[in-house]
């Protein structure tokens, strides 16, 4: 059986409810769930209730108000592509070289000011969006990636 806990998130004057279903024990009923679509929520916190669904193969946190990605985002094995566009994200988690599997990455419009060099160990990435950040340089590693496109 599953219950309703409500999170509520408040962002210049728009109320948005993001309502995770959690079964028995603090589990998630989704724990299958392949795709997570939390865009334009006006999210300031990535929920905690996401941990609980390890198969996770898309995830998209795009137009919030984010200033940071937990550690936990970077333990998604299976994760192929992550959407933290259009937020205020000023670094990305340095564990995001652990997603061995990540095709696309989509951090285009945040406030990003460095990349960190684990990112040159997602040999699979063939889509990386960095536009409209703070960047100045990218660090030495992304001579190691080949075969992806970068805008």
């Amino acid at each position: 059986m599953c219950a309703t806990s409500t999170v509520k998130q408040n962002s210049n004057a728009n109320e948005a409810e993001l309502r995770i279903l959690s079964c028995r024990g603090g589990r998630s009923c989704f724990l299958d769930l392949s795709d997570l679509d939390l865009s334009d929520l006006g999210l300031s916190e990535v929920p905690d209730e996401i941990k609980n669904m390890p198969y996770l193969r898309s995830i998209n946190l795009s137009e919030n108000c984010l200033t940071e990605l937990p550690d936990f985002i970077c333990s998604y094995a299976s994760l192929e592509s992550l959407d933290v566009s259009y937020n205020r994200l000023s670094h990305l988690p340095d564990g995001i070289g652990s997603l061995g599997s990540l095709e696309r990455l989509n951090a285009r419009c945040n406030q990003l000011d460095a990349i960190p060099e684990s990112i040159g160990m997602l040999s699979m990435l063939s889509l990386l969006d960095l536009s409209y950040n703070r960047l100045s340089s990218l660090p030495d590693v992304f001579n190691r990636l080949s075969g992806f496109w970068t805008t």
